[in-house]
């Protein structure tokens, strides 16, 4: 929902670039997805990359008479030389396994005074890309979003006068992830390659990549992790992502993507659980959001946000404080981002979801959610809904698949096809029509979560593109309160934030909930010795 919440393009036909729909074997989802639209074959123009000085670990040396981080002084503002940049070898982790990896437990928040930063600090180049075993109820959500969504979720936009188009940062990124992950987690990933050719995209002379599997088998049913990857009593020998559906989510995942075939975007978006945004510099030096997969955003939609520029989107958003205090370092930190730094930030917001009781029965379409439905190869378009007023529930993911709302907040947002970005709720038309009720808010602790992302941000070398990665994880507030020390700085956070942030966040469906709660949490925590009243860790993001 701030300055590393972007999103997507466009759409155009006839001659012009086409979105495609990925042709998901096995895909987990509710709903079959339309089938995969072939790319016509296309040259790929020979460039002469300029070359940067690595060593094999850590990346580019330091020598500043020859390396500048892809940044030249005299670069033209809005175009970008190519960079021949060796990401730093990637160790792969070999214990890794999709049914057990636990999530990071990222607690973004601090006790005391609230300030408004952009609040990056270095990303480890192995930490690039994360992956846990909630991969795939995430795979799960975004499967269904695409198929209901579809452009609305996932574009590519077209370059216009002094705006380079998405195509080229989308193809860039997609072999970038594959590259990654397959020497990252070759369990889990594997790739076939071409002949190595000069000026291809296959990192360290081994040729470009043609396929990417993705094998994620189901778990075994004698245990589970719950979405905060610790051990769960209550859903022991359920698998993954299955909590509140007899049917399951997890039948495992098993799909291979031609990544000269498929829409660079849609595979980007279904390799892994984050979100995806590419940023271009104009010719105007503004950074403009020129494509990416954006399905699990929960509070604010791609369809908003495409094709403007940063400080656009941020103001469109009414992000708070962002005129005084993040506009011109913003700025600066994306003129200025070299290729050898990347940076990761977190953030978080809290959400309440709808709790009532949800039948395990198939999902709307009448396709239990563990059915594996093959898909045809004839071409087909990725679809282009249009969301109607009169019925905003067309095209909303079930919350069999979704119960935590991660995708779109219904419960703190109102329905997703009438929402306004502005004031953060449906449009005036939809409230004098009556088709909506507005949220009310909750007495009620155990419907509220934390919702954190972790955000990375790294410039391509070949197109000069910023790529945010937007890595989403919910928690539930009963959990975080049996962490030491957490519901009391938790509490303290909540009461620091200025009137402005407080309402951008939603603080009145949910305040007279979990304060008292998490007050009483504390003191519990405190009365037995588990935290001492006063003890403020300085660790970020702890």
């Amino acid at each position: 929902m701030d300055f590393l919440l972007i999103v997507l393009g466009s759409l155009t036909v006839a001659g012009t670039l086409i979105l495609l729909v990925p042709h998901i074997r096995n895909a987990l989802t509710s709903l079959p997805l339309p089938e995969r639209l072939r790319l016509p074959p296309k040259k790929r123009p020979s460039v002469l990359l300029e070359s940067s000085p690595l060593n094999e670990k850590t990346g580019p040396t330091k020598s500043k008479e020859t390396w500048n981080g892809g940044l030249s002084e005299d670069r033209v503002v809005g175009e970008w030389q190519p960079v021949q940049f060796d990401y730093p070898r990637v160790e792969a982790d070999t214990s890794f396994d999709v049914n057990t990896a636990k999530t990071p437990s990222y607690r973004p928040f601090r006790w005391g005074k609230y300030y408004v930063t952009m609040g990056i600090r270095p990303m480890p180049w192995d930490e690039w890309l994360q992956i846990d075993n909630r991969w795939p109820h995430y795979h799960a959500i975004k499967v269904d979003r695409m198929a209901k969504q579809g452009t609305n979720v996932v574009r590519t936009e077209e370059p216009k006068t002094g705006i380079p188009g998405g195509a080229l940062p989308a193809k860039e990124l997609v072999h970038e992830m594959a590259e990654y992950l397959s020497r990252r987690f070759p369990q889990m990933y594997t790739v076939t390659r071409k002949a190595p050719l000069p000026g291809d995209f296959g990192w360290y002379g081994e040729g470009e990549i043609k396929t990417i599997r993705i094998h994620a088998p189901a778990p075994a049913a004698n245990g589970s992790l719950d979405e905060s990857g610790h051990d769960d009593e209550a859903h022991r020998g359920r698998p993954v992502g299955s909590r509140d559906s007899a049917e399951g989510y997890n039948p495992g995942v098993d799909v291979t993507y031609d990544l000269d075939v498929e829409d660079p975007m849609s595979v980007a978006g279904l390799l892994v659980q984050d979100d995806l945004a590419l940023m271009v510099e104009g010719s105007d030096g503004r950074y403009y959001f020129q494509a990416g997969s954006i399905c699990l955003a929960g509070f604010w939609r791609m369809i908003d946000k495409i094709g403007l520029p940063l400080e656009e989107i941020h103001t469109r958003g009414r992000v708070p404080q962002y005129e005084t205090k993040l506009h011109l370092s913003l700025g600066r930190f994306f003129s200025k981002l070299r290729l050898d730094k990347p940076v990761v930030r977190n953030n978080y917001f809290v959400q309440v979801v709808d709790t009532s009781p949800v039948a395990a029965s198939p999902s709307p379409s009448g396709c239990p959610m563990s059915t594996i439905a093959p898909l045809s190869d004839a071409p087909h378009p990725l679809p282009t809904p249009t969301f109607d007023a009169n019925a905003p529930t067309i095209g909303r993911t079930s919350r069999l698949v979704d119960p935590d709302q991660i995708g779109w907040s219904d419960s703190t947002n109102g329905p997703e096809g009438v929402f306004d970005q502005g004031p953060k709720a449906p449009t005036p038309s939809s409230l004098l029509a009556g088709t909506f009720e507005p949220p009310a808010p909750t007495s009620d602790v155990g419907a509220v979560r934390l919702r954190q992302e972790r955000q990375s941000l790294r410039r391509l070398p070949r197109s000069g593109a910023v790529v945010f990665t937007i890595r989403t994880y919910i928690d539930r507030f009963t959990s975080l309160a049996k962490e030491k020390g957490v519901p009391g700085r938790l509490a303290s956070a909540i009461r620091s934030w200025p009137e402005d942030v407080a309402e951008y966040k939603g603080q009145e469906l949910y305040r007279d909930a979990v304060l008292p709660y998490l007050d009483a949490e504390h003191a519990k925590q405190v009365a037995a010795g588990i935290f001492v009243e006063g003890e403020k860790s300085s660790d970020y993001p702890f």
